[in-house]
């Protein structure tokens, strides 16, 4: 009986404490969890976003940096967005992108210079991306071109070369001039032409020049540096064809009455060209001419004339007349004319026998008259006078054809013939030089049919076969 009691006793408590701990917690309300947990549920503000990129970070003065930017706020806040150069606020806007209206920035010092886009928002949230730029001055630059980049010797390449170096903003400090790695003048030993504030080096006059003679390739280059270091250079072959060429179509051993050719040069490759203009009317079917001109001109540069640029007789004869002794770098005739020399003025006074005034020589009294001064003008004695300065007068009495050839211009104290003498086609009497009324070195060369009658050598059309010509020269 008292086991039972005590049973029951002992569940009674537990459901006594069990009811108790349910009437606790029922007793608890919201507003007692309220004052002990804080729910926040405002909104989070976001810093604005900046983007900033570039493709070349680098140039030279004037400077203009380019660049992609984009300024932004995921919150929509975005109070202004700023662009800095070097630390200062070069814009500042509230209008994403810029304005239309916005003047960029622009750099004319060299050295670093650092792009910013700097966004705010209005809680004053700011973020910000940097560019460094490296900027430099303007390089050194040069210029090198060849008349020819192919020639038969003898060749001169700065013959007619357009060569420069310069700076942009004349800070050049060094310029070298090589051939085939020698060099051959530098800076500041050089030739200044400036143009639009700007310097330009060129070759000077006393530079040396060297004639190529021989067969094979070369190199001539130019090279120009700033002081900074930046550096320009460009380099140019140049080819030497075969030394003294022997042309196929000079052939002495033709008994025939035709011409050779008077100089061993090849029309177009190592010699230019001018045509007779007998008619008077300034055109030639075959090329170049002037007005009123009587002659054949075979035209080569001061380097080959320096070199030596033999004449031979163009056909079997006496030597007649023979002029020397005039200075023979005259440029008294053309579109330059510079009278260098008393030799190179035009004559003064009247025409005598046997006088001599400045690029004119006249031959002595005698039966020298043409055809036409014998019949028609009954003159019996002619004096004959020359503008070539150093001439020879050929007469050529086994011709049918030929009576005569001339040959003016030649250089000084170069004529191996005397009057009298007797000459072989091909054989040697002269050398090219640029006496008398000329534009340059060549050999002026006559036919004549009469005494001074001159006839154009080339037949009508310029079309072979030749008239008076061996070959096609």
């Amino acid at each position: 009986m008292r086991q039972k009691v005590f049973s029951i006793a002992t569940i009674g408590i537990q459901i006594f404490t069990l009811i108790l701990l349910t009437i606790i917690l029922m007793g608890c309300t919201n507003e007692d969890i309220d004052q002990n947990v804080t729910i926040n549920t405002s909104p989070v503000n976001h810093a604005p976003t900046v983007n900033l990129t570039a493709e070349n970070l680098s140039g030279n003065i004037p400077f203009y940096p380019q660049f992609h930017y984009w300024c932004w706020d995921q919150d929509g806040n975005l109070d202004y967005c700023e662009m800095l150069s070097d630390g200062k606020v070069f814009v500042n806007s509230s209008t994403i992108p810029f304005p239309e209206d916005t003047v960029w920035p622009m750099y004319n010092t060299t050295g670093k210079h650092v792009i910013e886009i700097r966004g705010t928002d209005k809680e004053g949230l700011t973020s910000s991306t940097k560019l460094t730029y490296t900027v430099t001055s303007k390089p050194p630059g040069v210029l090198l071109n060849l008349s020819k980049t192919s020639s038969p010797a003898p060749f001169d390449p700065l013959n007619g070369i357009y060569l420069y170096c310069y700076d942009p903003e004349n800070q050049m400090i060094f310029c070298e001039i090589k051939i085939d790695g020698d060099v051959i003048a530098s800076y500041p030993n050089l030739k200044n032409n400036p143009s639009g504030g700007v310097d330009f080096y060129t070759l000077p006059d006393t530079v040396t020049h060297t004639i190529y003679k021989e067969a094979g390739g070369h190199t001539i280059g130019v090279i120009a540096r700033d002081k900074e270091g930046q550096n320009a250079s460009k380099s140019v072959e140049f080819v030497v064809t075969t030394a003294e060429r022997s042309y196929p179509t000079r052939n002495l051993a033709v008994a025939d009455q035709k011409l050779i050719w008077p100089v061993n040069c090849e029309p177009g490759i190592n010699c230019s060209m001018g045509y007779p203009d007998l008619d008077k009317n300034g055109v030639s079917a075959c090329g170049y001419t002037y007005q009123t001109h009587e002659g054949t001109d075979i035209g080569f540069t001061w380097e080959q004339m320096d070199v030596g640029v033999d004449v031979y007789a163009a056909y079997d004869g006496v030597v007649k007349w023979v002029f020397d002794g005039k200075y023979d770098r005259c440029t008294s005739f053309g579109d330059n004319i510079v009278i260098t020399n008393p030799d190179c003025a035009p004559p003064t006074g009247e025409m005598t026998s046997g006088s001599s005034s400045g690029y004119q020589v006249c031959t002595e009294s005698g039966p020298y008259c043409n055809a036409d001064q014998r019949i028609n003008k009954g003159w019996s004695e002619c004096i004959w006078c020359f503008w070539g300065g150093n001439v020879v007068i050929i007469l050529h009495p086994d011709n049918l054809y030929v009576f005569a050839t001339r040959y003016d211009h030649l250089k000084k104290n170069s004529i191996i013939v005397s009057p009298g003498d007797t000459v072989k086609r091909g054989q040697k009497i002269a050398q090219v030089g640029s006496a008398g009324r000329s534009s340059g070195p060549h050999l002026h060369f006559e036919v004549w049919t009469d005494w001074y009658t001159p006839v154009d050598p080339w037949t009508p059309g310029c079309n072979p076969p030749w008239t008076y010509w061996q070959y096609s020269p």
